[in-house]
């Protein structure tokens, strides 16, 4: 994946959960063994999600990143799915992926 560099958003209000944290961390590695040019921003304490993700937008518009990963900060995933998600980045314009809510039995 050749020329893609990537911004890792995530408007927290307070706390990033352990998982969020593990696979984040996990990802952060898979981009760096694959030399993919990455940086995280989380934008912290706006309790208004609205005014901390234009406030990520902004910054990704002014910086030199070509892909943004909209990620909140309480979810956990693998980070093969990221990548996954990247590599189709490169061939479609917006890609997204959903996971379950937080109810028993899990909804989408």
């Amino acid at each position: 994946m050749s020329g893609v560099s990537v911004m890792i958003a995530m408007p927290v209000h307070r706390d990033v959960s352990v998982d969020t944290t593990l696979s984040l961390c996990k990802t952060v590695a898979a981009l760096q063994a694959s030399g993919i040019y990455y940086e995280t921003h989380m934008q912290q304490g706006s309790s208004l999600v609205e005014v901390a993700r234009s406030k990520i937008a902004d910054c990704f518009l002014k910086g030199d990143k070509n892909r943004i990963f909209w990620i909140d900060s309480d979810i956990k995933w693998e980070p093969d799915a990221f990548m996954r998600l990247l590599a189709l980045s490169t061939k479609q314009d917006v890609v997204g992926a959903l996971y379950p809510m937080k109810e028993d039995p899990p909804l989408f």
